[in-house]
């Protein structure tokens, strides 16, 4: 992501922060820093280790703790992918987007399909369904990790 979407992502969290009587530390800046640069979906224990590459004395409390604060204040997501830890994901990277997660590796897949998107808005609308936001997961055995079992 841009500076500028470090900028506005740096501006609601500060806003939330001071709403909520907490500190904007730079600590809290630097695990902010590395959610919007790193990879798409992450986990808080790679979050933990990529922010103490890059910043000695940030703390695994402080990483968990600032993680839970972004989510609260918007910025990030938990995706419940029904493995053992949960994955997060910034909520404004790209547009609406559908999971396909291997169950085996982890590996997660992004994907659109308007023709879903289109039969998702008509299936809530023939139940008189005011839809605010759907989440579509598929959970299976990615290709990779096939070829390596047979199957």
């Amino acid at each position: 992501m841009g500076s500028t979407a470090l900028e506005n992502a740096a501006g609601t969290f500060a806003t939330y922060l001071a709403a909520n009587g907490l500190t904007f530390t730079a600590q809290r800046h630097s695990v902010l820093e590395q959610v919007l640069h790193g990879p798409t979906h992450f986990d808080v224990e790679e979050l933990v280790d990529q922010v103490r590459r890059t910043r000695a004395g940030v703390s695994r409390a402080t990483v968990y703790r600032t993680v839970s604060h972004l989510e609260k204040a918007s910025i990030v997501r938990k995706m419940d992918f029904d493995q053992s830890h949960a994955h997060f994901e910034v909520i404004s990277k790209g547009k609406h987007h559908e999971h396909m997660v291997c169950e085996r590796c982890g590996k997660i897949v992004e994907f659109a399909d308007s023709r879903l998107e289109q039969r998702i808005r008509r299936m809530a609308a023939e139940h008189g369904m005011s839809m605010k936001k759907h989440l579509v997961q598929i959970i299976g055995v990615c290709r990779d990790c096939s070829k390596k079992t047979g199957g």
